[in-house]
């Protein structure tokens, strides 16, 4: 079984706190996040300041606009050489594949992994948000599919997450996406059901010694390895620990048993 990736967000705005934590932790992992905190304080140059530290960066900006816009700002991404770039999947079919199409004309070279984001990790099934999803679109959709038991079981028992997520990564499988965004949980079903080439990009890891923070669907390392996982995305239990070097060796040693 293949150990996940350890990605350590990076989510501070100051610019010489991140340096110095990329210092320390990038021998042991060479892929950094930087979110909408760092992004927003210090811009494009954090992402050049650790592109020419060796760094992979996956700019988690979460797109969601209208074609043109997405697909410009994904062509700064990769003039940037970030690793990789999140975008919403809930924007929809036509609105994603429009940007892919424009993209791709704005590009010579694709070398940025786009991946999708699916339902996050702060949403519980009982979250309003499912209000406006429409599962019975949902169910039509997987009607005539090997996968249709798998839906409605999931869907009469409320779990809705799950619904989304896989009708989700179905569409990012479908306009040829390179990922998504889900929870632990979700990875093992996406690569069983949807394809086992999606990689799967997990927040809300938290080690059994860390505090579970604002996330309400957490997961230590060791099930994210159980899972498929590809890439763990670890914030605060690494960059707010005492002595994060430690913490992310206690992380690397679980997932290696």
């Amino acid at each position: 079984m293949e150990k996940p990736k350890i990605i350590v967000a990076l989510d501070f705005d100051e610019r010489e706190k991140i340096l110095k934590l990329v210092e320390k932790l990038r021998k042991y992992t060479s892929y950094f996040k930087i979110g909408f905190e760092a992004f927003m304080a210090l811009g494009p140059e954090i992402i050049s300041c650790l592109v020419n530290l060796n760094c992979k960066v996956f700019l988690d900006i979460k797109l969601f606009d209208i074609p043109t816009t997405m697909a410009k700002a994904l062509k700064v991404a990769e003039k940037l050489k970030v690793f990789m770039v999140n975008l919403h999947l809930i924007a929809g079919k036509d609105i994603l594949m429009n940007t892919l199409k424009i993209y791709k004309n704005l590009i010579e070279e694709k070398n940025t992994l786009i991946i999708g984001v699916t339902t996050l990790t702060s949403y519980a099934n009982n979250d309003s948000f499912f209000d406006i999803i429409n599962f019975k679109k949902i169910l039509k959709h997987f009607q005539d599919t090997p996968n249709y038991n798998l839906i409605k079981s999931a869907y009469d028992m409320k779990n809705y997450r799950l619904v989304l997520t896989l009708y989700l990564s179905d569409l990012a499988k479908n306009i040829n996406l390179d990922g998504v965004v889900c929870s632990v949980q979700e990875s093992k079903y996406i690569k069983t059901y949807i394809s086992k080439d999606l990689k799967t990009v997990c927040p809300g890891i938290r080690p059994v010694w860390a505090s579970q923070d604002d996330q309400k669907v957490i997961s230590t390392p060791a099930v994210a390895k159980e899972n498929l996982v590809d890439f763990m995305v670890i914030g605060r239990p690494i960059t707010n620990a005492s002595d994060p070097e430690e913490a992310i060796l206690k992380i690397l040693e679980e997932i290696s048993k």
